[in-house]
């Protein structure tokens, strides 16, 4: 670029990974080979303009030789300061001038105006980012262009303006008319404190005042008050939007620091895929022999977890499996973090044969990605689709309605097969009261209540009153 670019003008706030003089130092490292460059001028944090040479010093620039050599200088001026500042420039500089979001015409003025020979030698060129040149609507934006839209920029920062001057020019009328009537005829003050009350701002905000329905005050005020004319002329604005700006002072309760430490468990082994040979039978055939290692008892697979500390986990009904790729996820046995989320579940008989499955077994996803030709051609399996509820605002996924491969009509999940699969998954929410009586049943949890008629062919009474799962 010739001239080169002398000075940066930062009005658009674009350099946020230094500061100031992490700035001044990037430029001088960049321009280590340009002998003509000694020096790069900053205002640091207490609002003083310094100078950094080449050796690292930093000083005022007033005090320093460079206050009478600015032409061995390079210049940046951070946001803040784009303002207030007078140089003595040489005549040929060239600015860059950054671009920013709700940047308004005065500002990029101000900061333009720091060549004060803007026009006359000295020249300014604009850097501007994607998301102004999409506002531009043109990738190569010319100085017209720039300044219509911050003209636009400084309309639309106006228009926010409008509904605090309406509320300023509201409260000043109020109080002018308190004050006109505590003033006598011989034009004295004399005023009430009742009166003397009216100027105080409310401190607080009842949550009636705040939250209850209310008209639009500029509405309310009339078409002949000179504020709702100039407030509805200017922009069709709500009139509360500025209670969004207005200062607030808030009481805060003493609140303690804590500083969370979060233990990570420590790095495992991922172990590696398999696909077990019986897995590729039970798909083509429906079923699986009993002594099969292919798959385990979907409780008996959290045997490494904390859980195996509180249940005895061998004692719970075998009504759902896990495949083993499901079941082992990392070398050496696994932990609570390494659990796989429930998501694919392989029923038979599938919906063409019989209604109600009488097997169930969730698989890894790898083995849903490896099996997925077999099962679309497969007559005695069916893949299924589920997830925990995550709150009560979604539907129960355990009907195992919601995707199957391949597509059937008819399907029947038995109770027993969807409160376990649901315990199993975690899911915490109910869909009935009588779901939670079921699932009460089921882990044994004595209640005041009947048994339903479904769940007693499989829990059964113990002499302490709790209820256990029938083997």
């Amino acid at each position: 670029m010739d001239p080169p670019v002398r000075v940066i003008l930062d009005v658009g706030a674009q350099i946020l990974e230094l500061d100031n003089i992490g700035v001044a130092q990037a430029w001088l490292s960049i321009l280590s080979g340009d002998e003509a460059t000694q020096a790069a001028i900053f205002v640091d944090r207490d609002d003083h303009i310094c100078v950094l040479d080449r050796k690292g010093y930093v000083e005022p620039l007033h005090t320093s030789p460079f206050a009478t050599q600015l032409d061995v200088c390079v210049v940046f001026l951070d946001e803040a300061h784009t303002r207030g500042i007078d140089l003595a420039l040489p005549h040929y500089y060239r600015a860059a001038v950054t671009l920013g979001a709700n940047l308004t015409k005065d500002r990029l003025v101000q900061a333009c105006m720091r060549l004060r020979r803007l026009g006359h030698g000295q020249s300014v060129v604009f850097c501007v980012p994607r998301e102004i040149c999409s506002k531009l609507h043109t990738t190569q934006p010319t100085v017209a262009d720039i300044l219509q839209w911050a003209i636009k920029g400084t309309w639309e920062d106006a228009a926010r303006s409008v509904p605090l001057w309406a509320v300023q020019g509201r409260r000043h009328q109020a109080q002018a008319t308190v004050w006109k009537a505590a003033q006598t005829e011989d034009g004295a003050l004399q005023m009430t404190r009742s009166q003397a009350s009216q100027f105080l701002e409310q401190e607080a905000v009842s949550m009636e005042t705040r939250y209850a329905p209310r008209m639009d005050t500029a509405a309310a005020a009339g078409d002949d008050d000179p504020i709702n004319q100039r407030f509805r002329a200017f922009r069709p604005m709500n009139y509360f939007a500025a209670a969004l700006s207005e200062e607030q002072e808030r009481e805060l309760s003493p609140e303690i620091e804590r500083e969370r430490e979060v233990q990570r468990a420590a790095p495992e082994r991922p172990a590696l895929h398999a696909l077990h040979p019986d897995m590729v039978t039970y798909v083509a055939t429906g079923r699986l022999a009993a002594d099969s290692s292919a798959r385990v008892p979907a409780f008996a697979s959290l045997s490494a977890t904390s859980a195996a500390r509180y249940l005895d986990l061998n004692t719970c009904p075998p009504h759902v499996y896990v495949s083993r790729d499901f079941a082992q996820t990392v070398d050496g046995g696994g932990s609570d973090c390494t659990q796989r989320p429930v998501q694919w579940v392989l029923v038979s008989p599938p919906r063409s044969q019989a209604p109600a499955i009488d097997t169930m077994m969730v698989i890894s996803p790898y083995e849903a990605q490896m099996l997925l030709p077999a099962i679309q051609k497969s007559t005695s399996v069916a893949l299924c689709l589920y997830a925990p509820r995550p709150n009560q605002g979604y539907s129960a996924l355990d009907a195992l309605d919601l995707y199957t491969v391949p597509e059937q009509l008819d399907i029947c999940v038995p109770p027993q097969f969807a409160i376990c699969l649901n315990v199993f998954a975690g899911q915490l929410y109910f869909g009935s009261e009588l779901e939670a009586i079921r699932v009460c049943h089921y882990l044994g949890i004595n209640l005041s209540m009947a048994i339903t008629p479904p769940y007693e062919e499989y829990c059964f009474a113990k002499d302490d009153g709790r209820r256990q799962p029938r083997q």
